[in-house]
């Protein structure tokens, strides 16, 4: 079959080509993949959470809802890093952490969440730290922290060509 071998394009939107057998739909089917994946872990999240907030306004006990919030945005911010980590796991070479990366970023939002998790465990701290935490948990911050800390801790591996 001649006709076979022969590549078939598809017009798409304007300039955007798919080739039959070729990169580009690889391409596309990957993103789209991703967007189902990312679509699926924000609703699986929210869903989560959802569940956790109901479970503690019947209970009254807040102790396991925000490990469950910081669990899950971390998870969130490894999926949004784990681009980064797939390119790098297709290079050849050995594998390098970025270790100023983890110590200037990681480690100061690893703290946070910490000092955050630890007022349900008995611990006082200073008024301060105290009014920051209730900061964060005010206005969802927390949320944010453990997806950044997610970014940062997939993203520091890197491939040493």
């Amino acid at each position: 079959m001649a006709g076979f071998r022969r590549e078939l394009y598809f017009i798409i939107v304007g300039e955007c080509e798919l080739k039959y057998g070729g990169m580009a739909l690889r391409k596309y089917i990957e993103y789209i993949g991703f967007l189902v994946i990312f679509i699926v872990l924000l609703i699986a999240s929210n869903g989560l959470n959802q569940y956790m907030k109901a479970l503690t306004d019947s209970t009254f006990n807040y102790a396991l809802n925000i490990p469950v919030q910081i669990i899950s945005s971390f998870i969130f911010g490894v999926f949004i890093g784990s681009l980064h980590f797939i390119n790098e796991y297709k290079k050849v070479g050995s594998w390098k952490v970025n270790k100023e990366r983890l110590l200037v970023l990681g480690l100061p939002l690893f703290i946070t969440l910490v000092i955050v998790n630890s007022h349900y465990l008995g611990i006082t701290w200073p008024q301060l730290i105290v009014s920051f935490s209730f900061f964060l948990l005010v206005v969802n911050g927390i949320k944010y922290v453990a997806i950044f800390l997610g970014y940062v801790v997939i993203s520091s591996f890197t491939k040493k060509v």
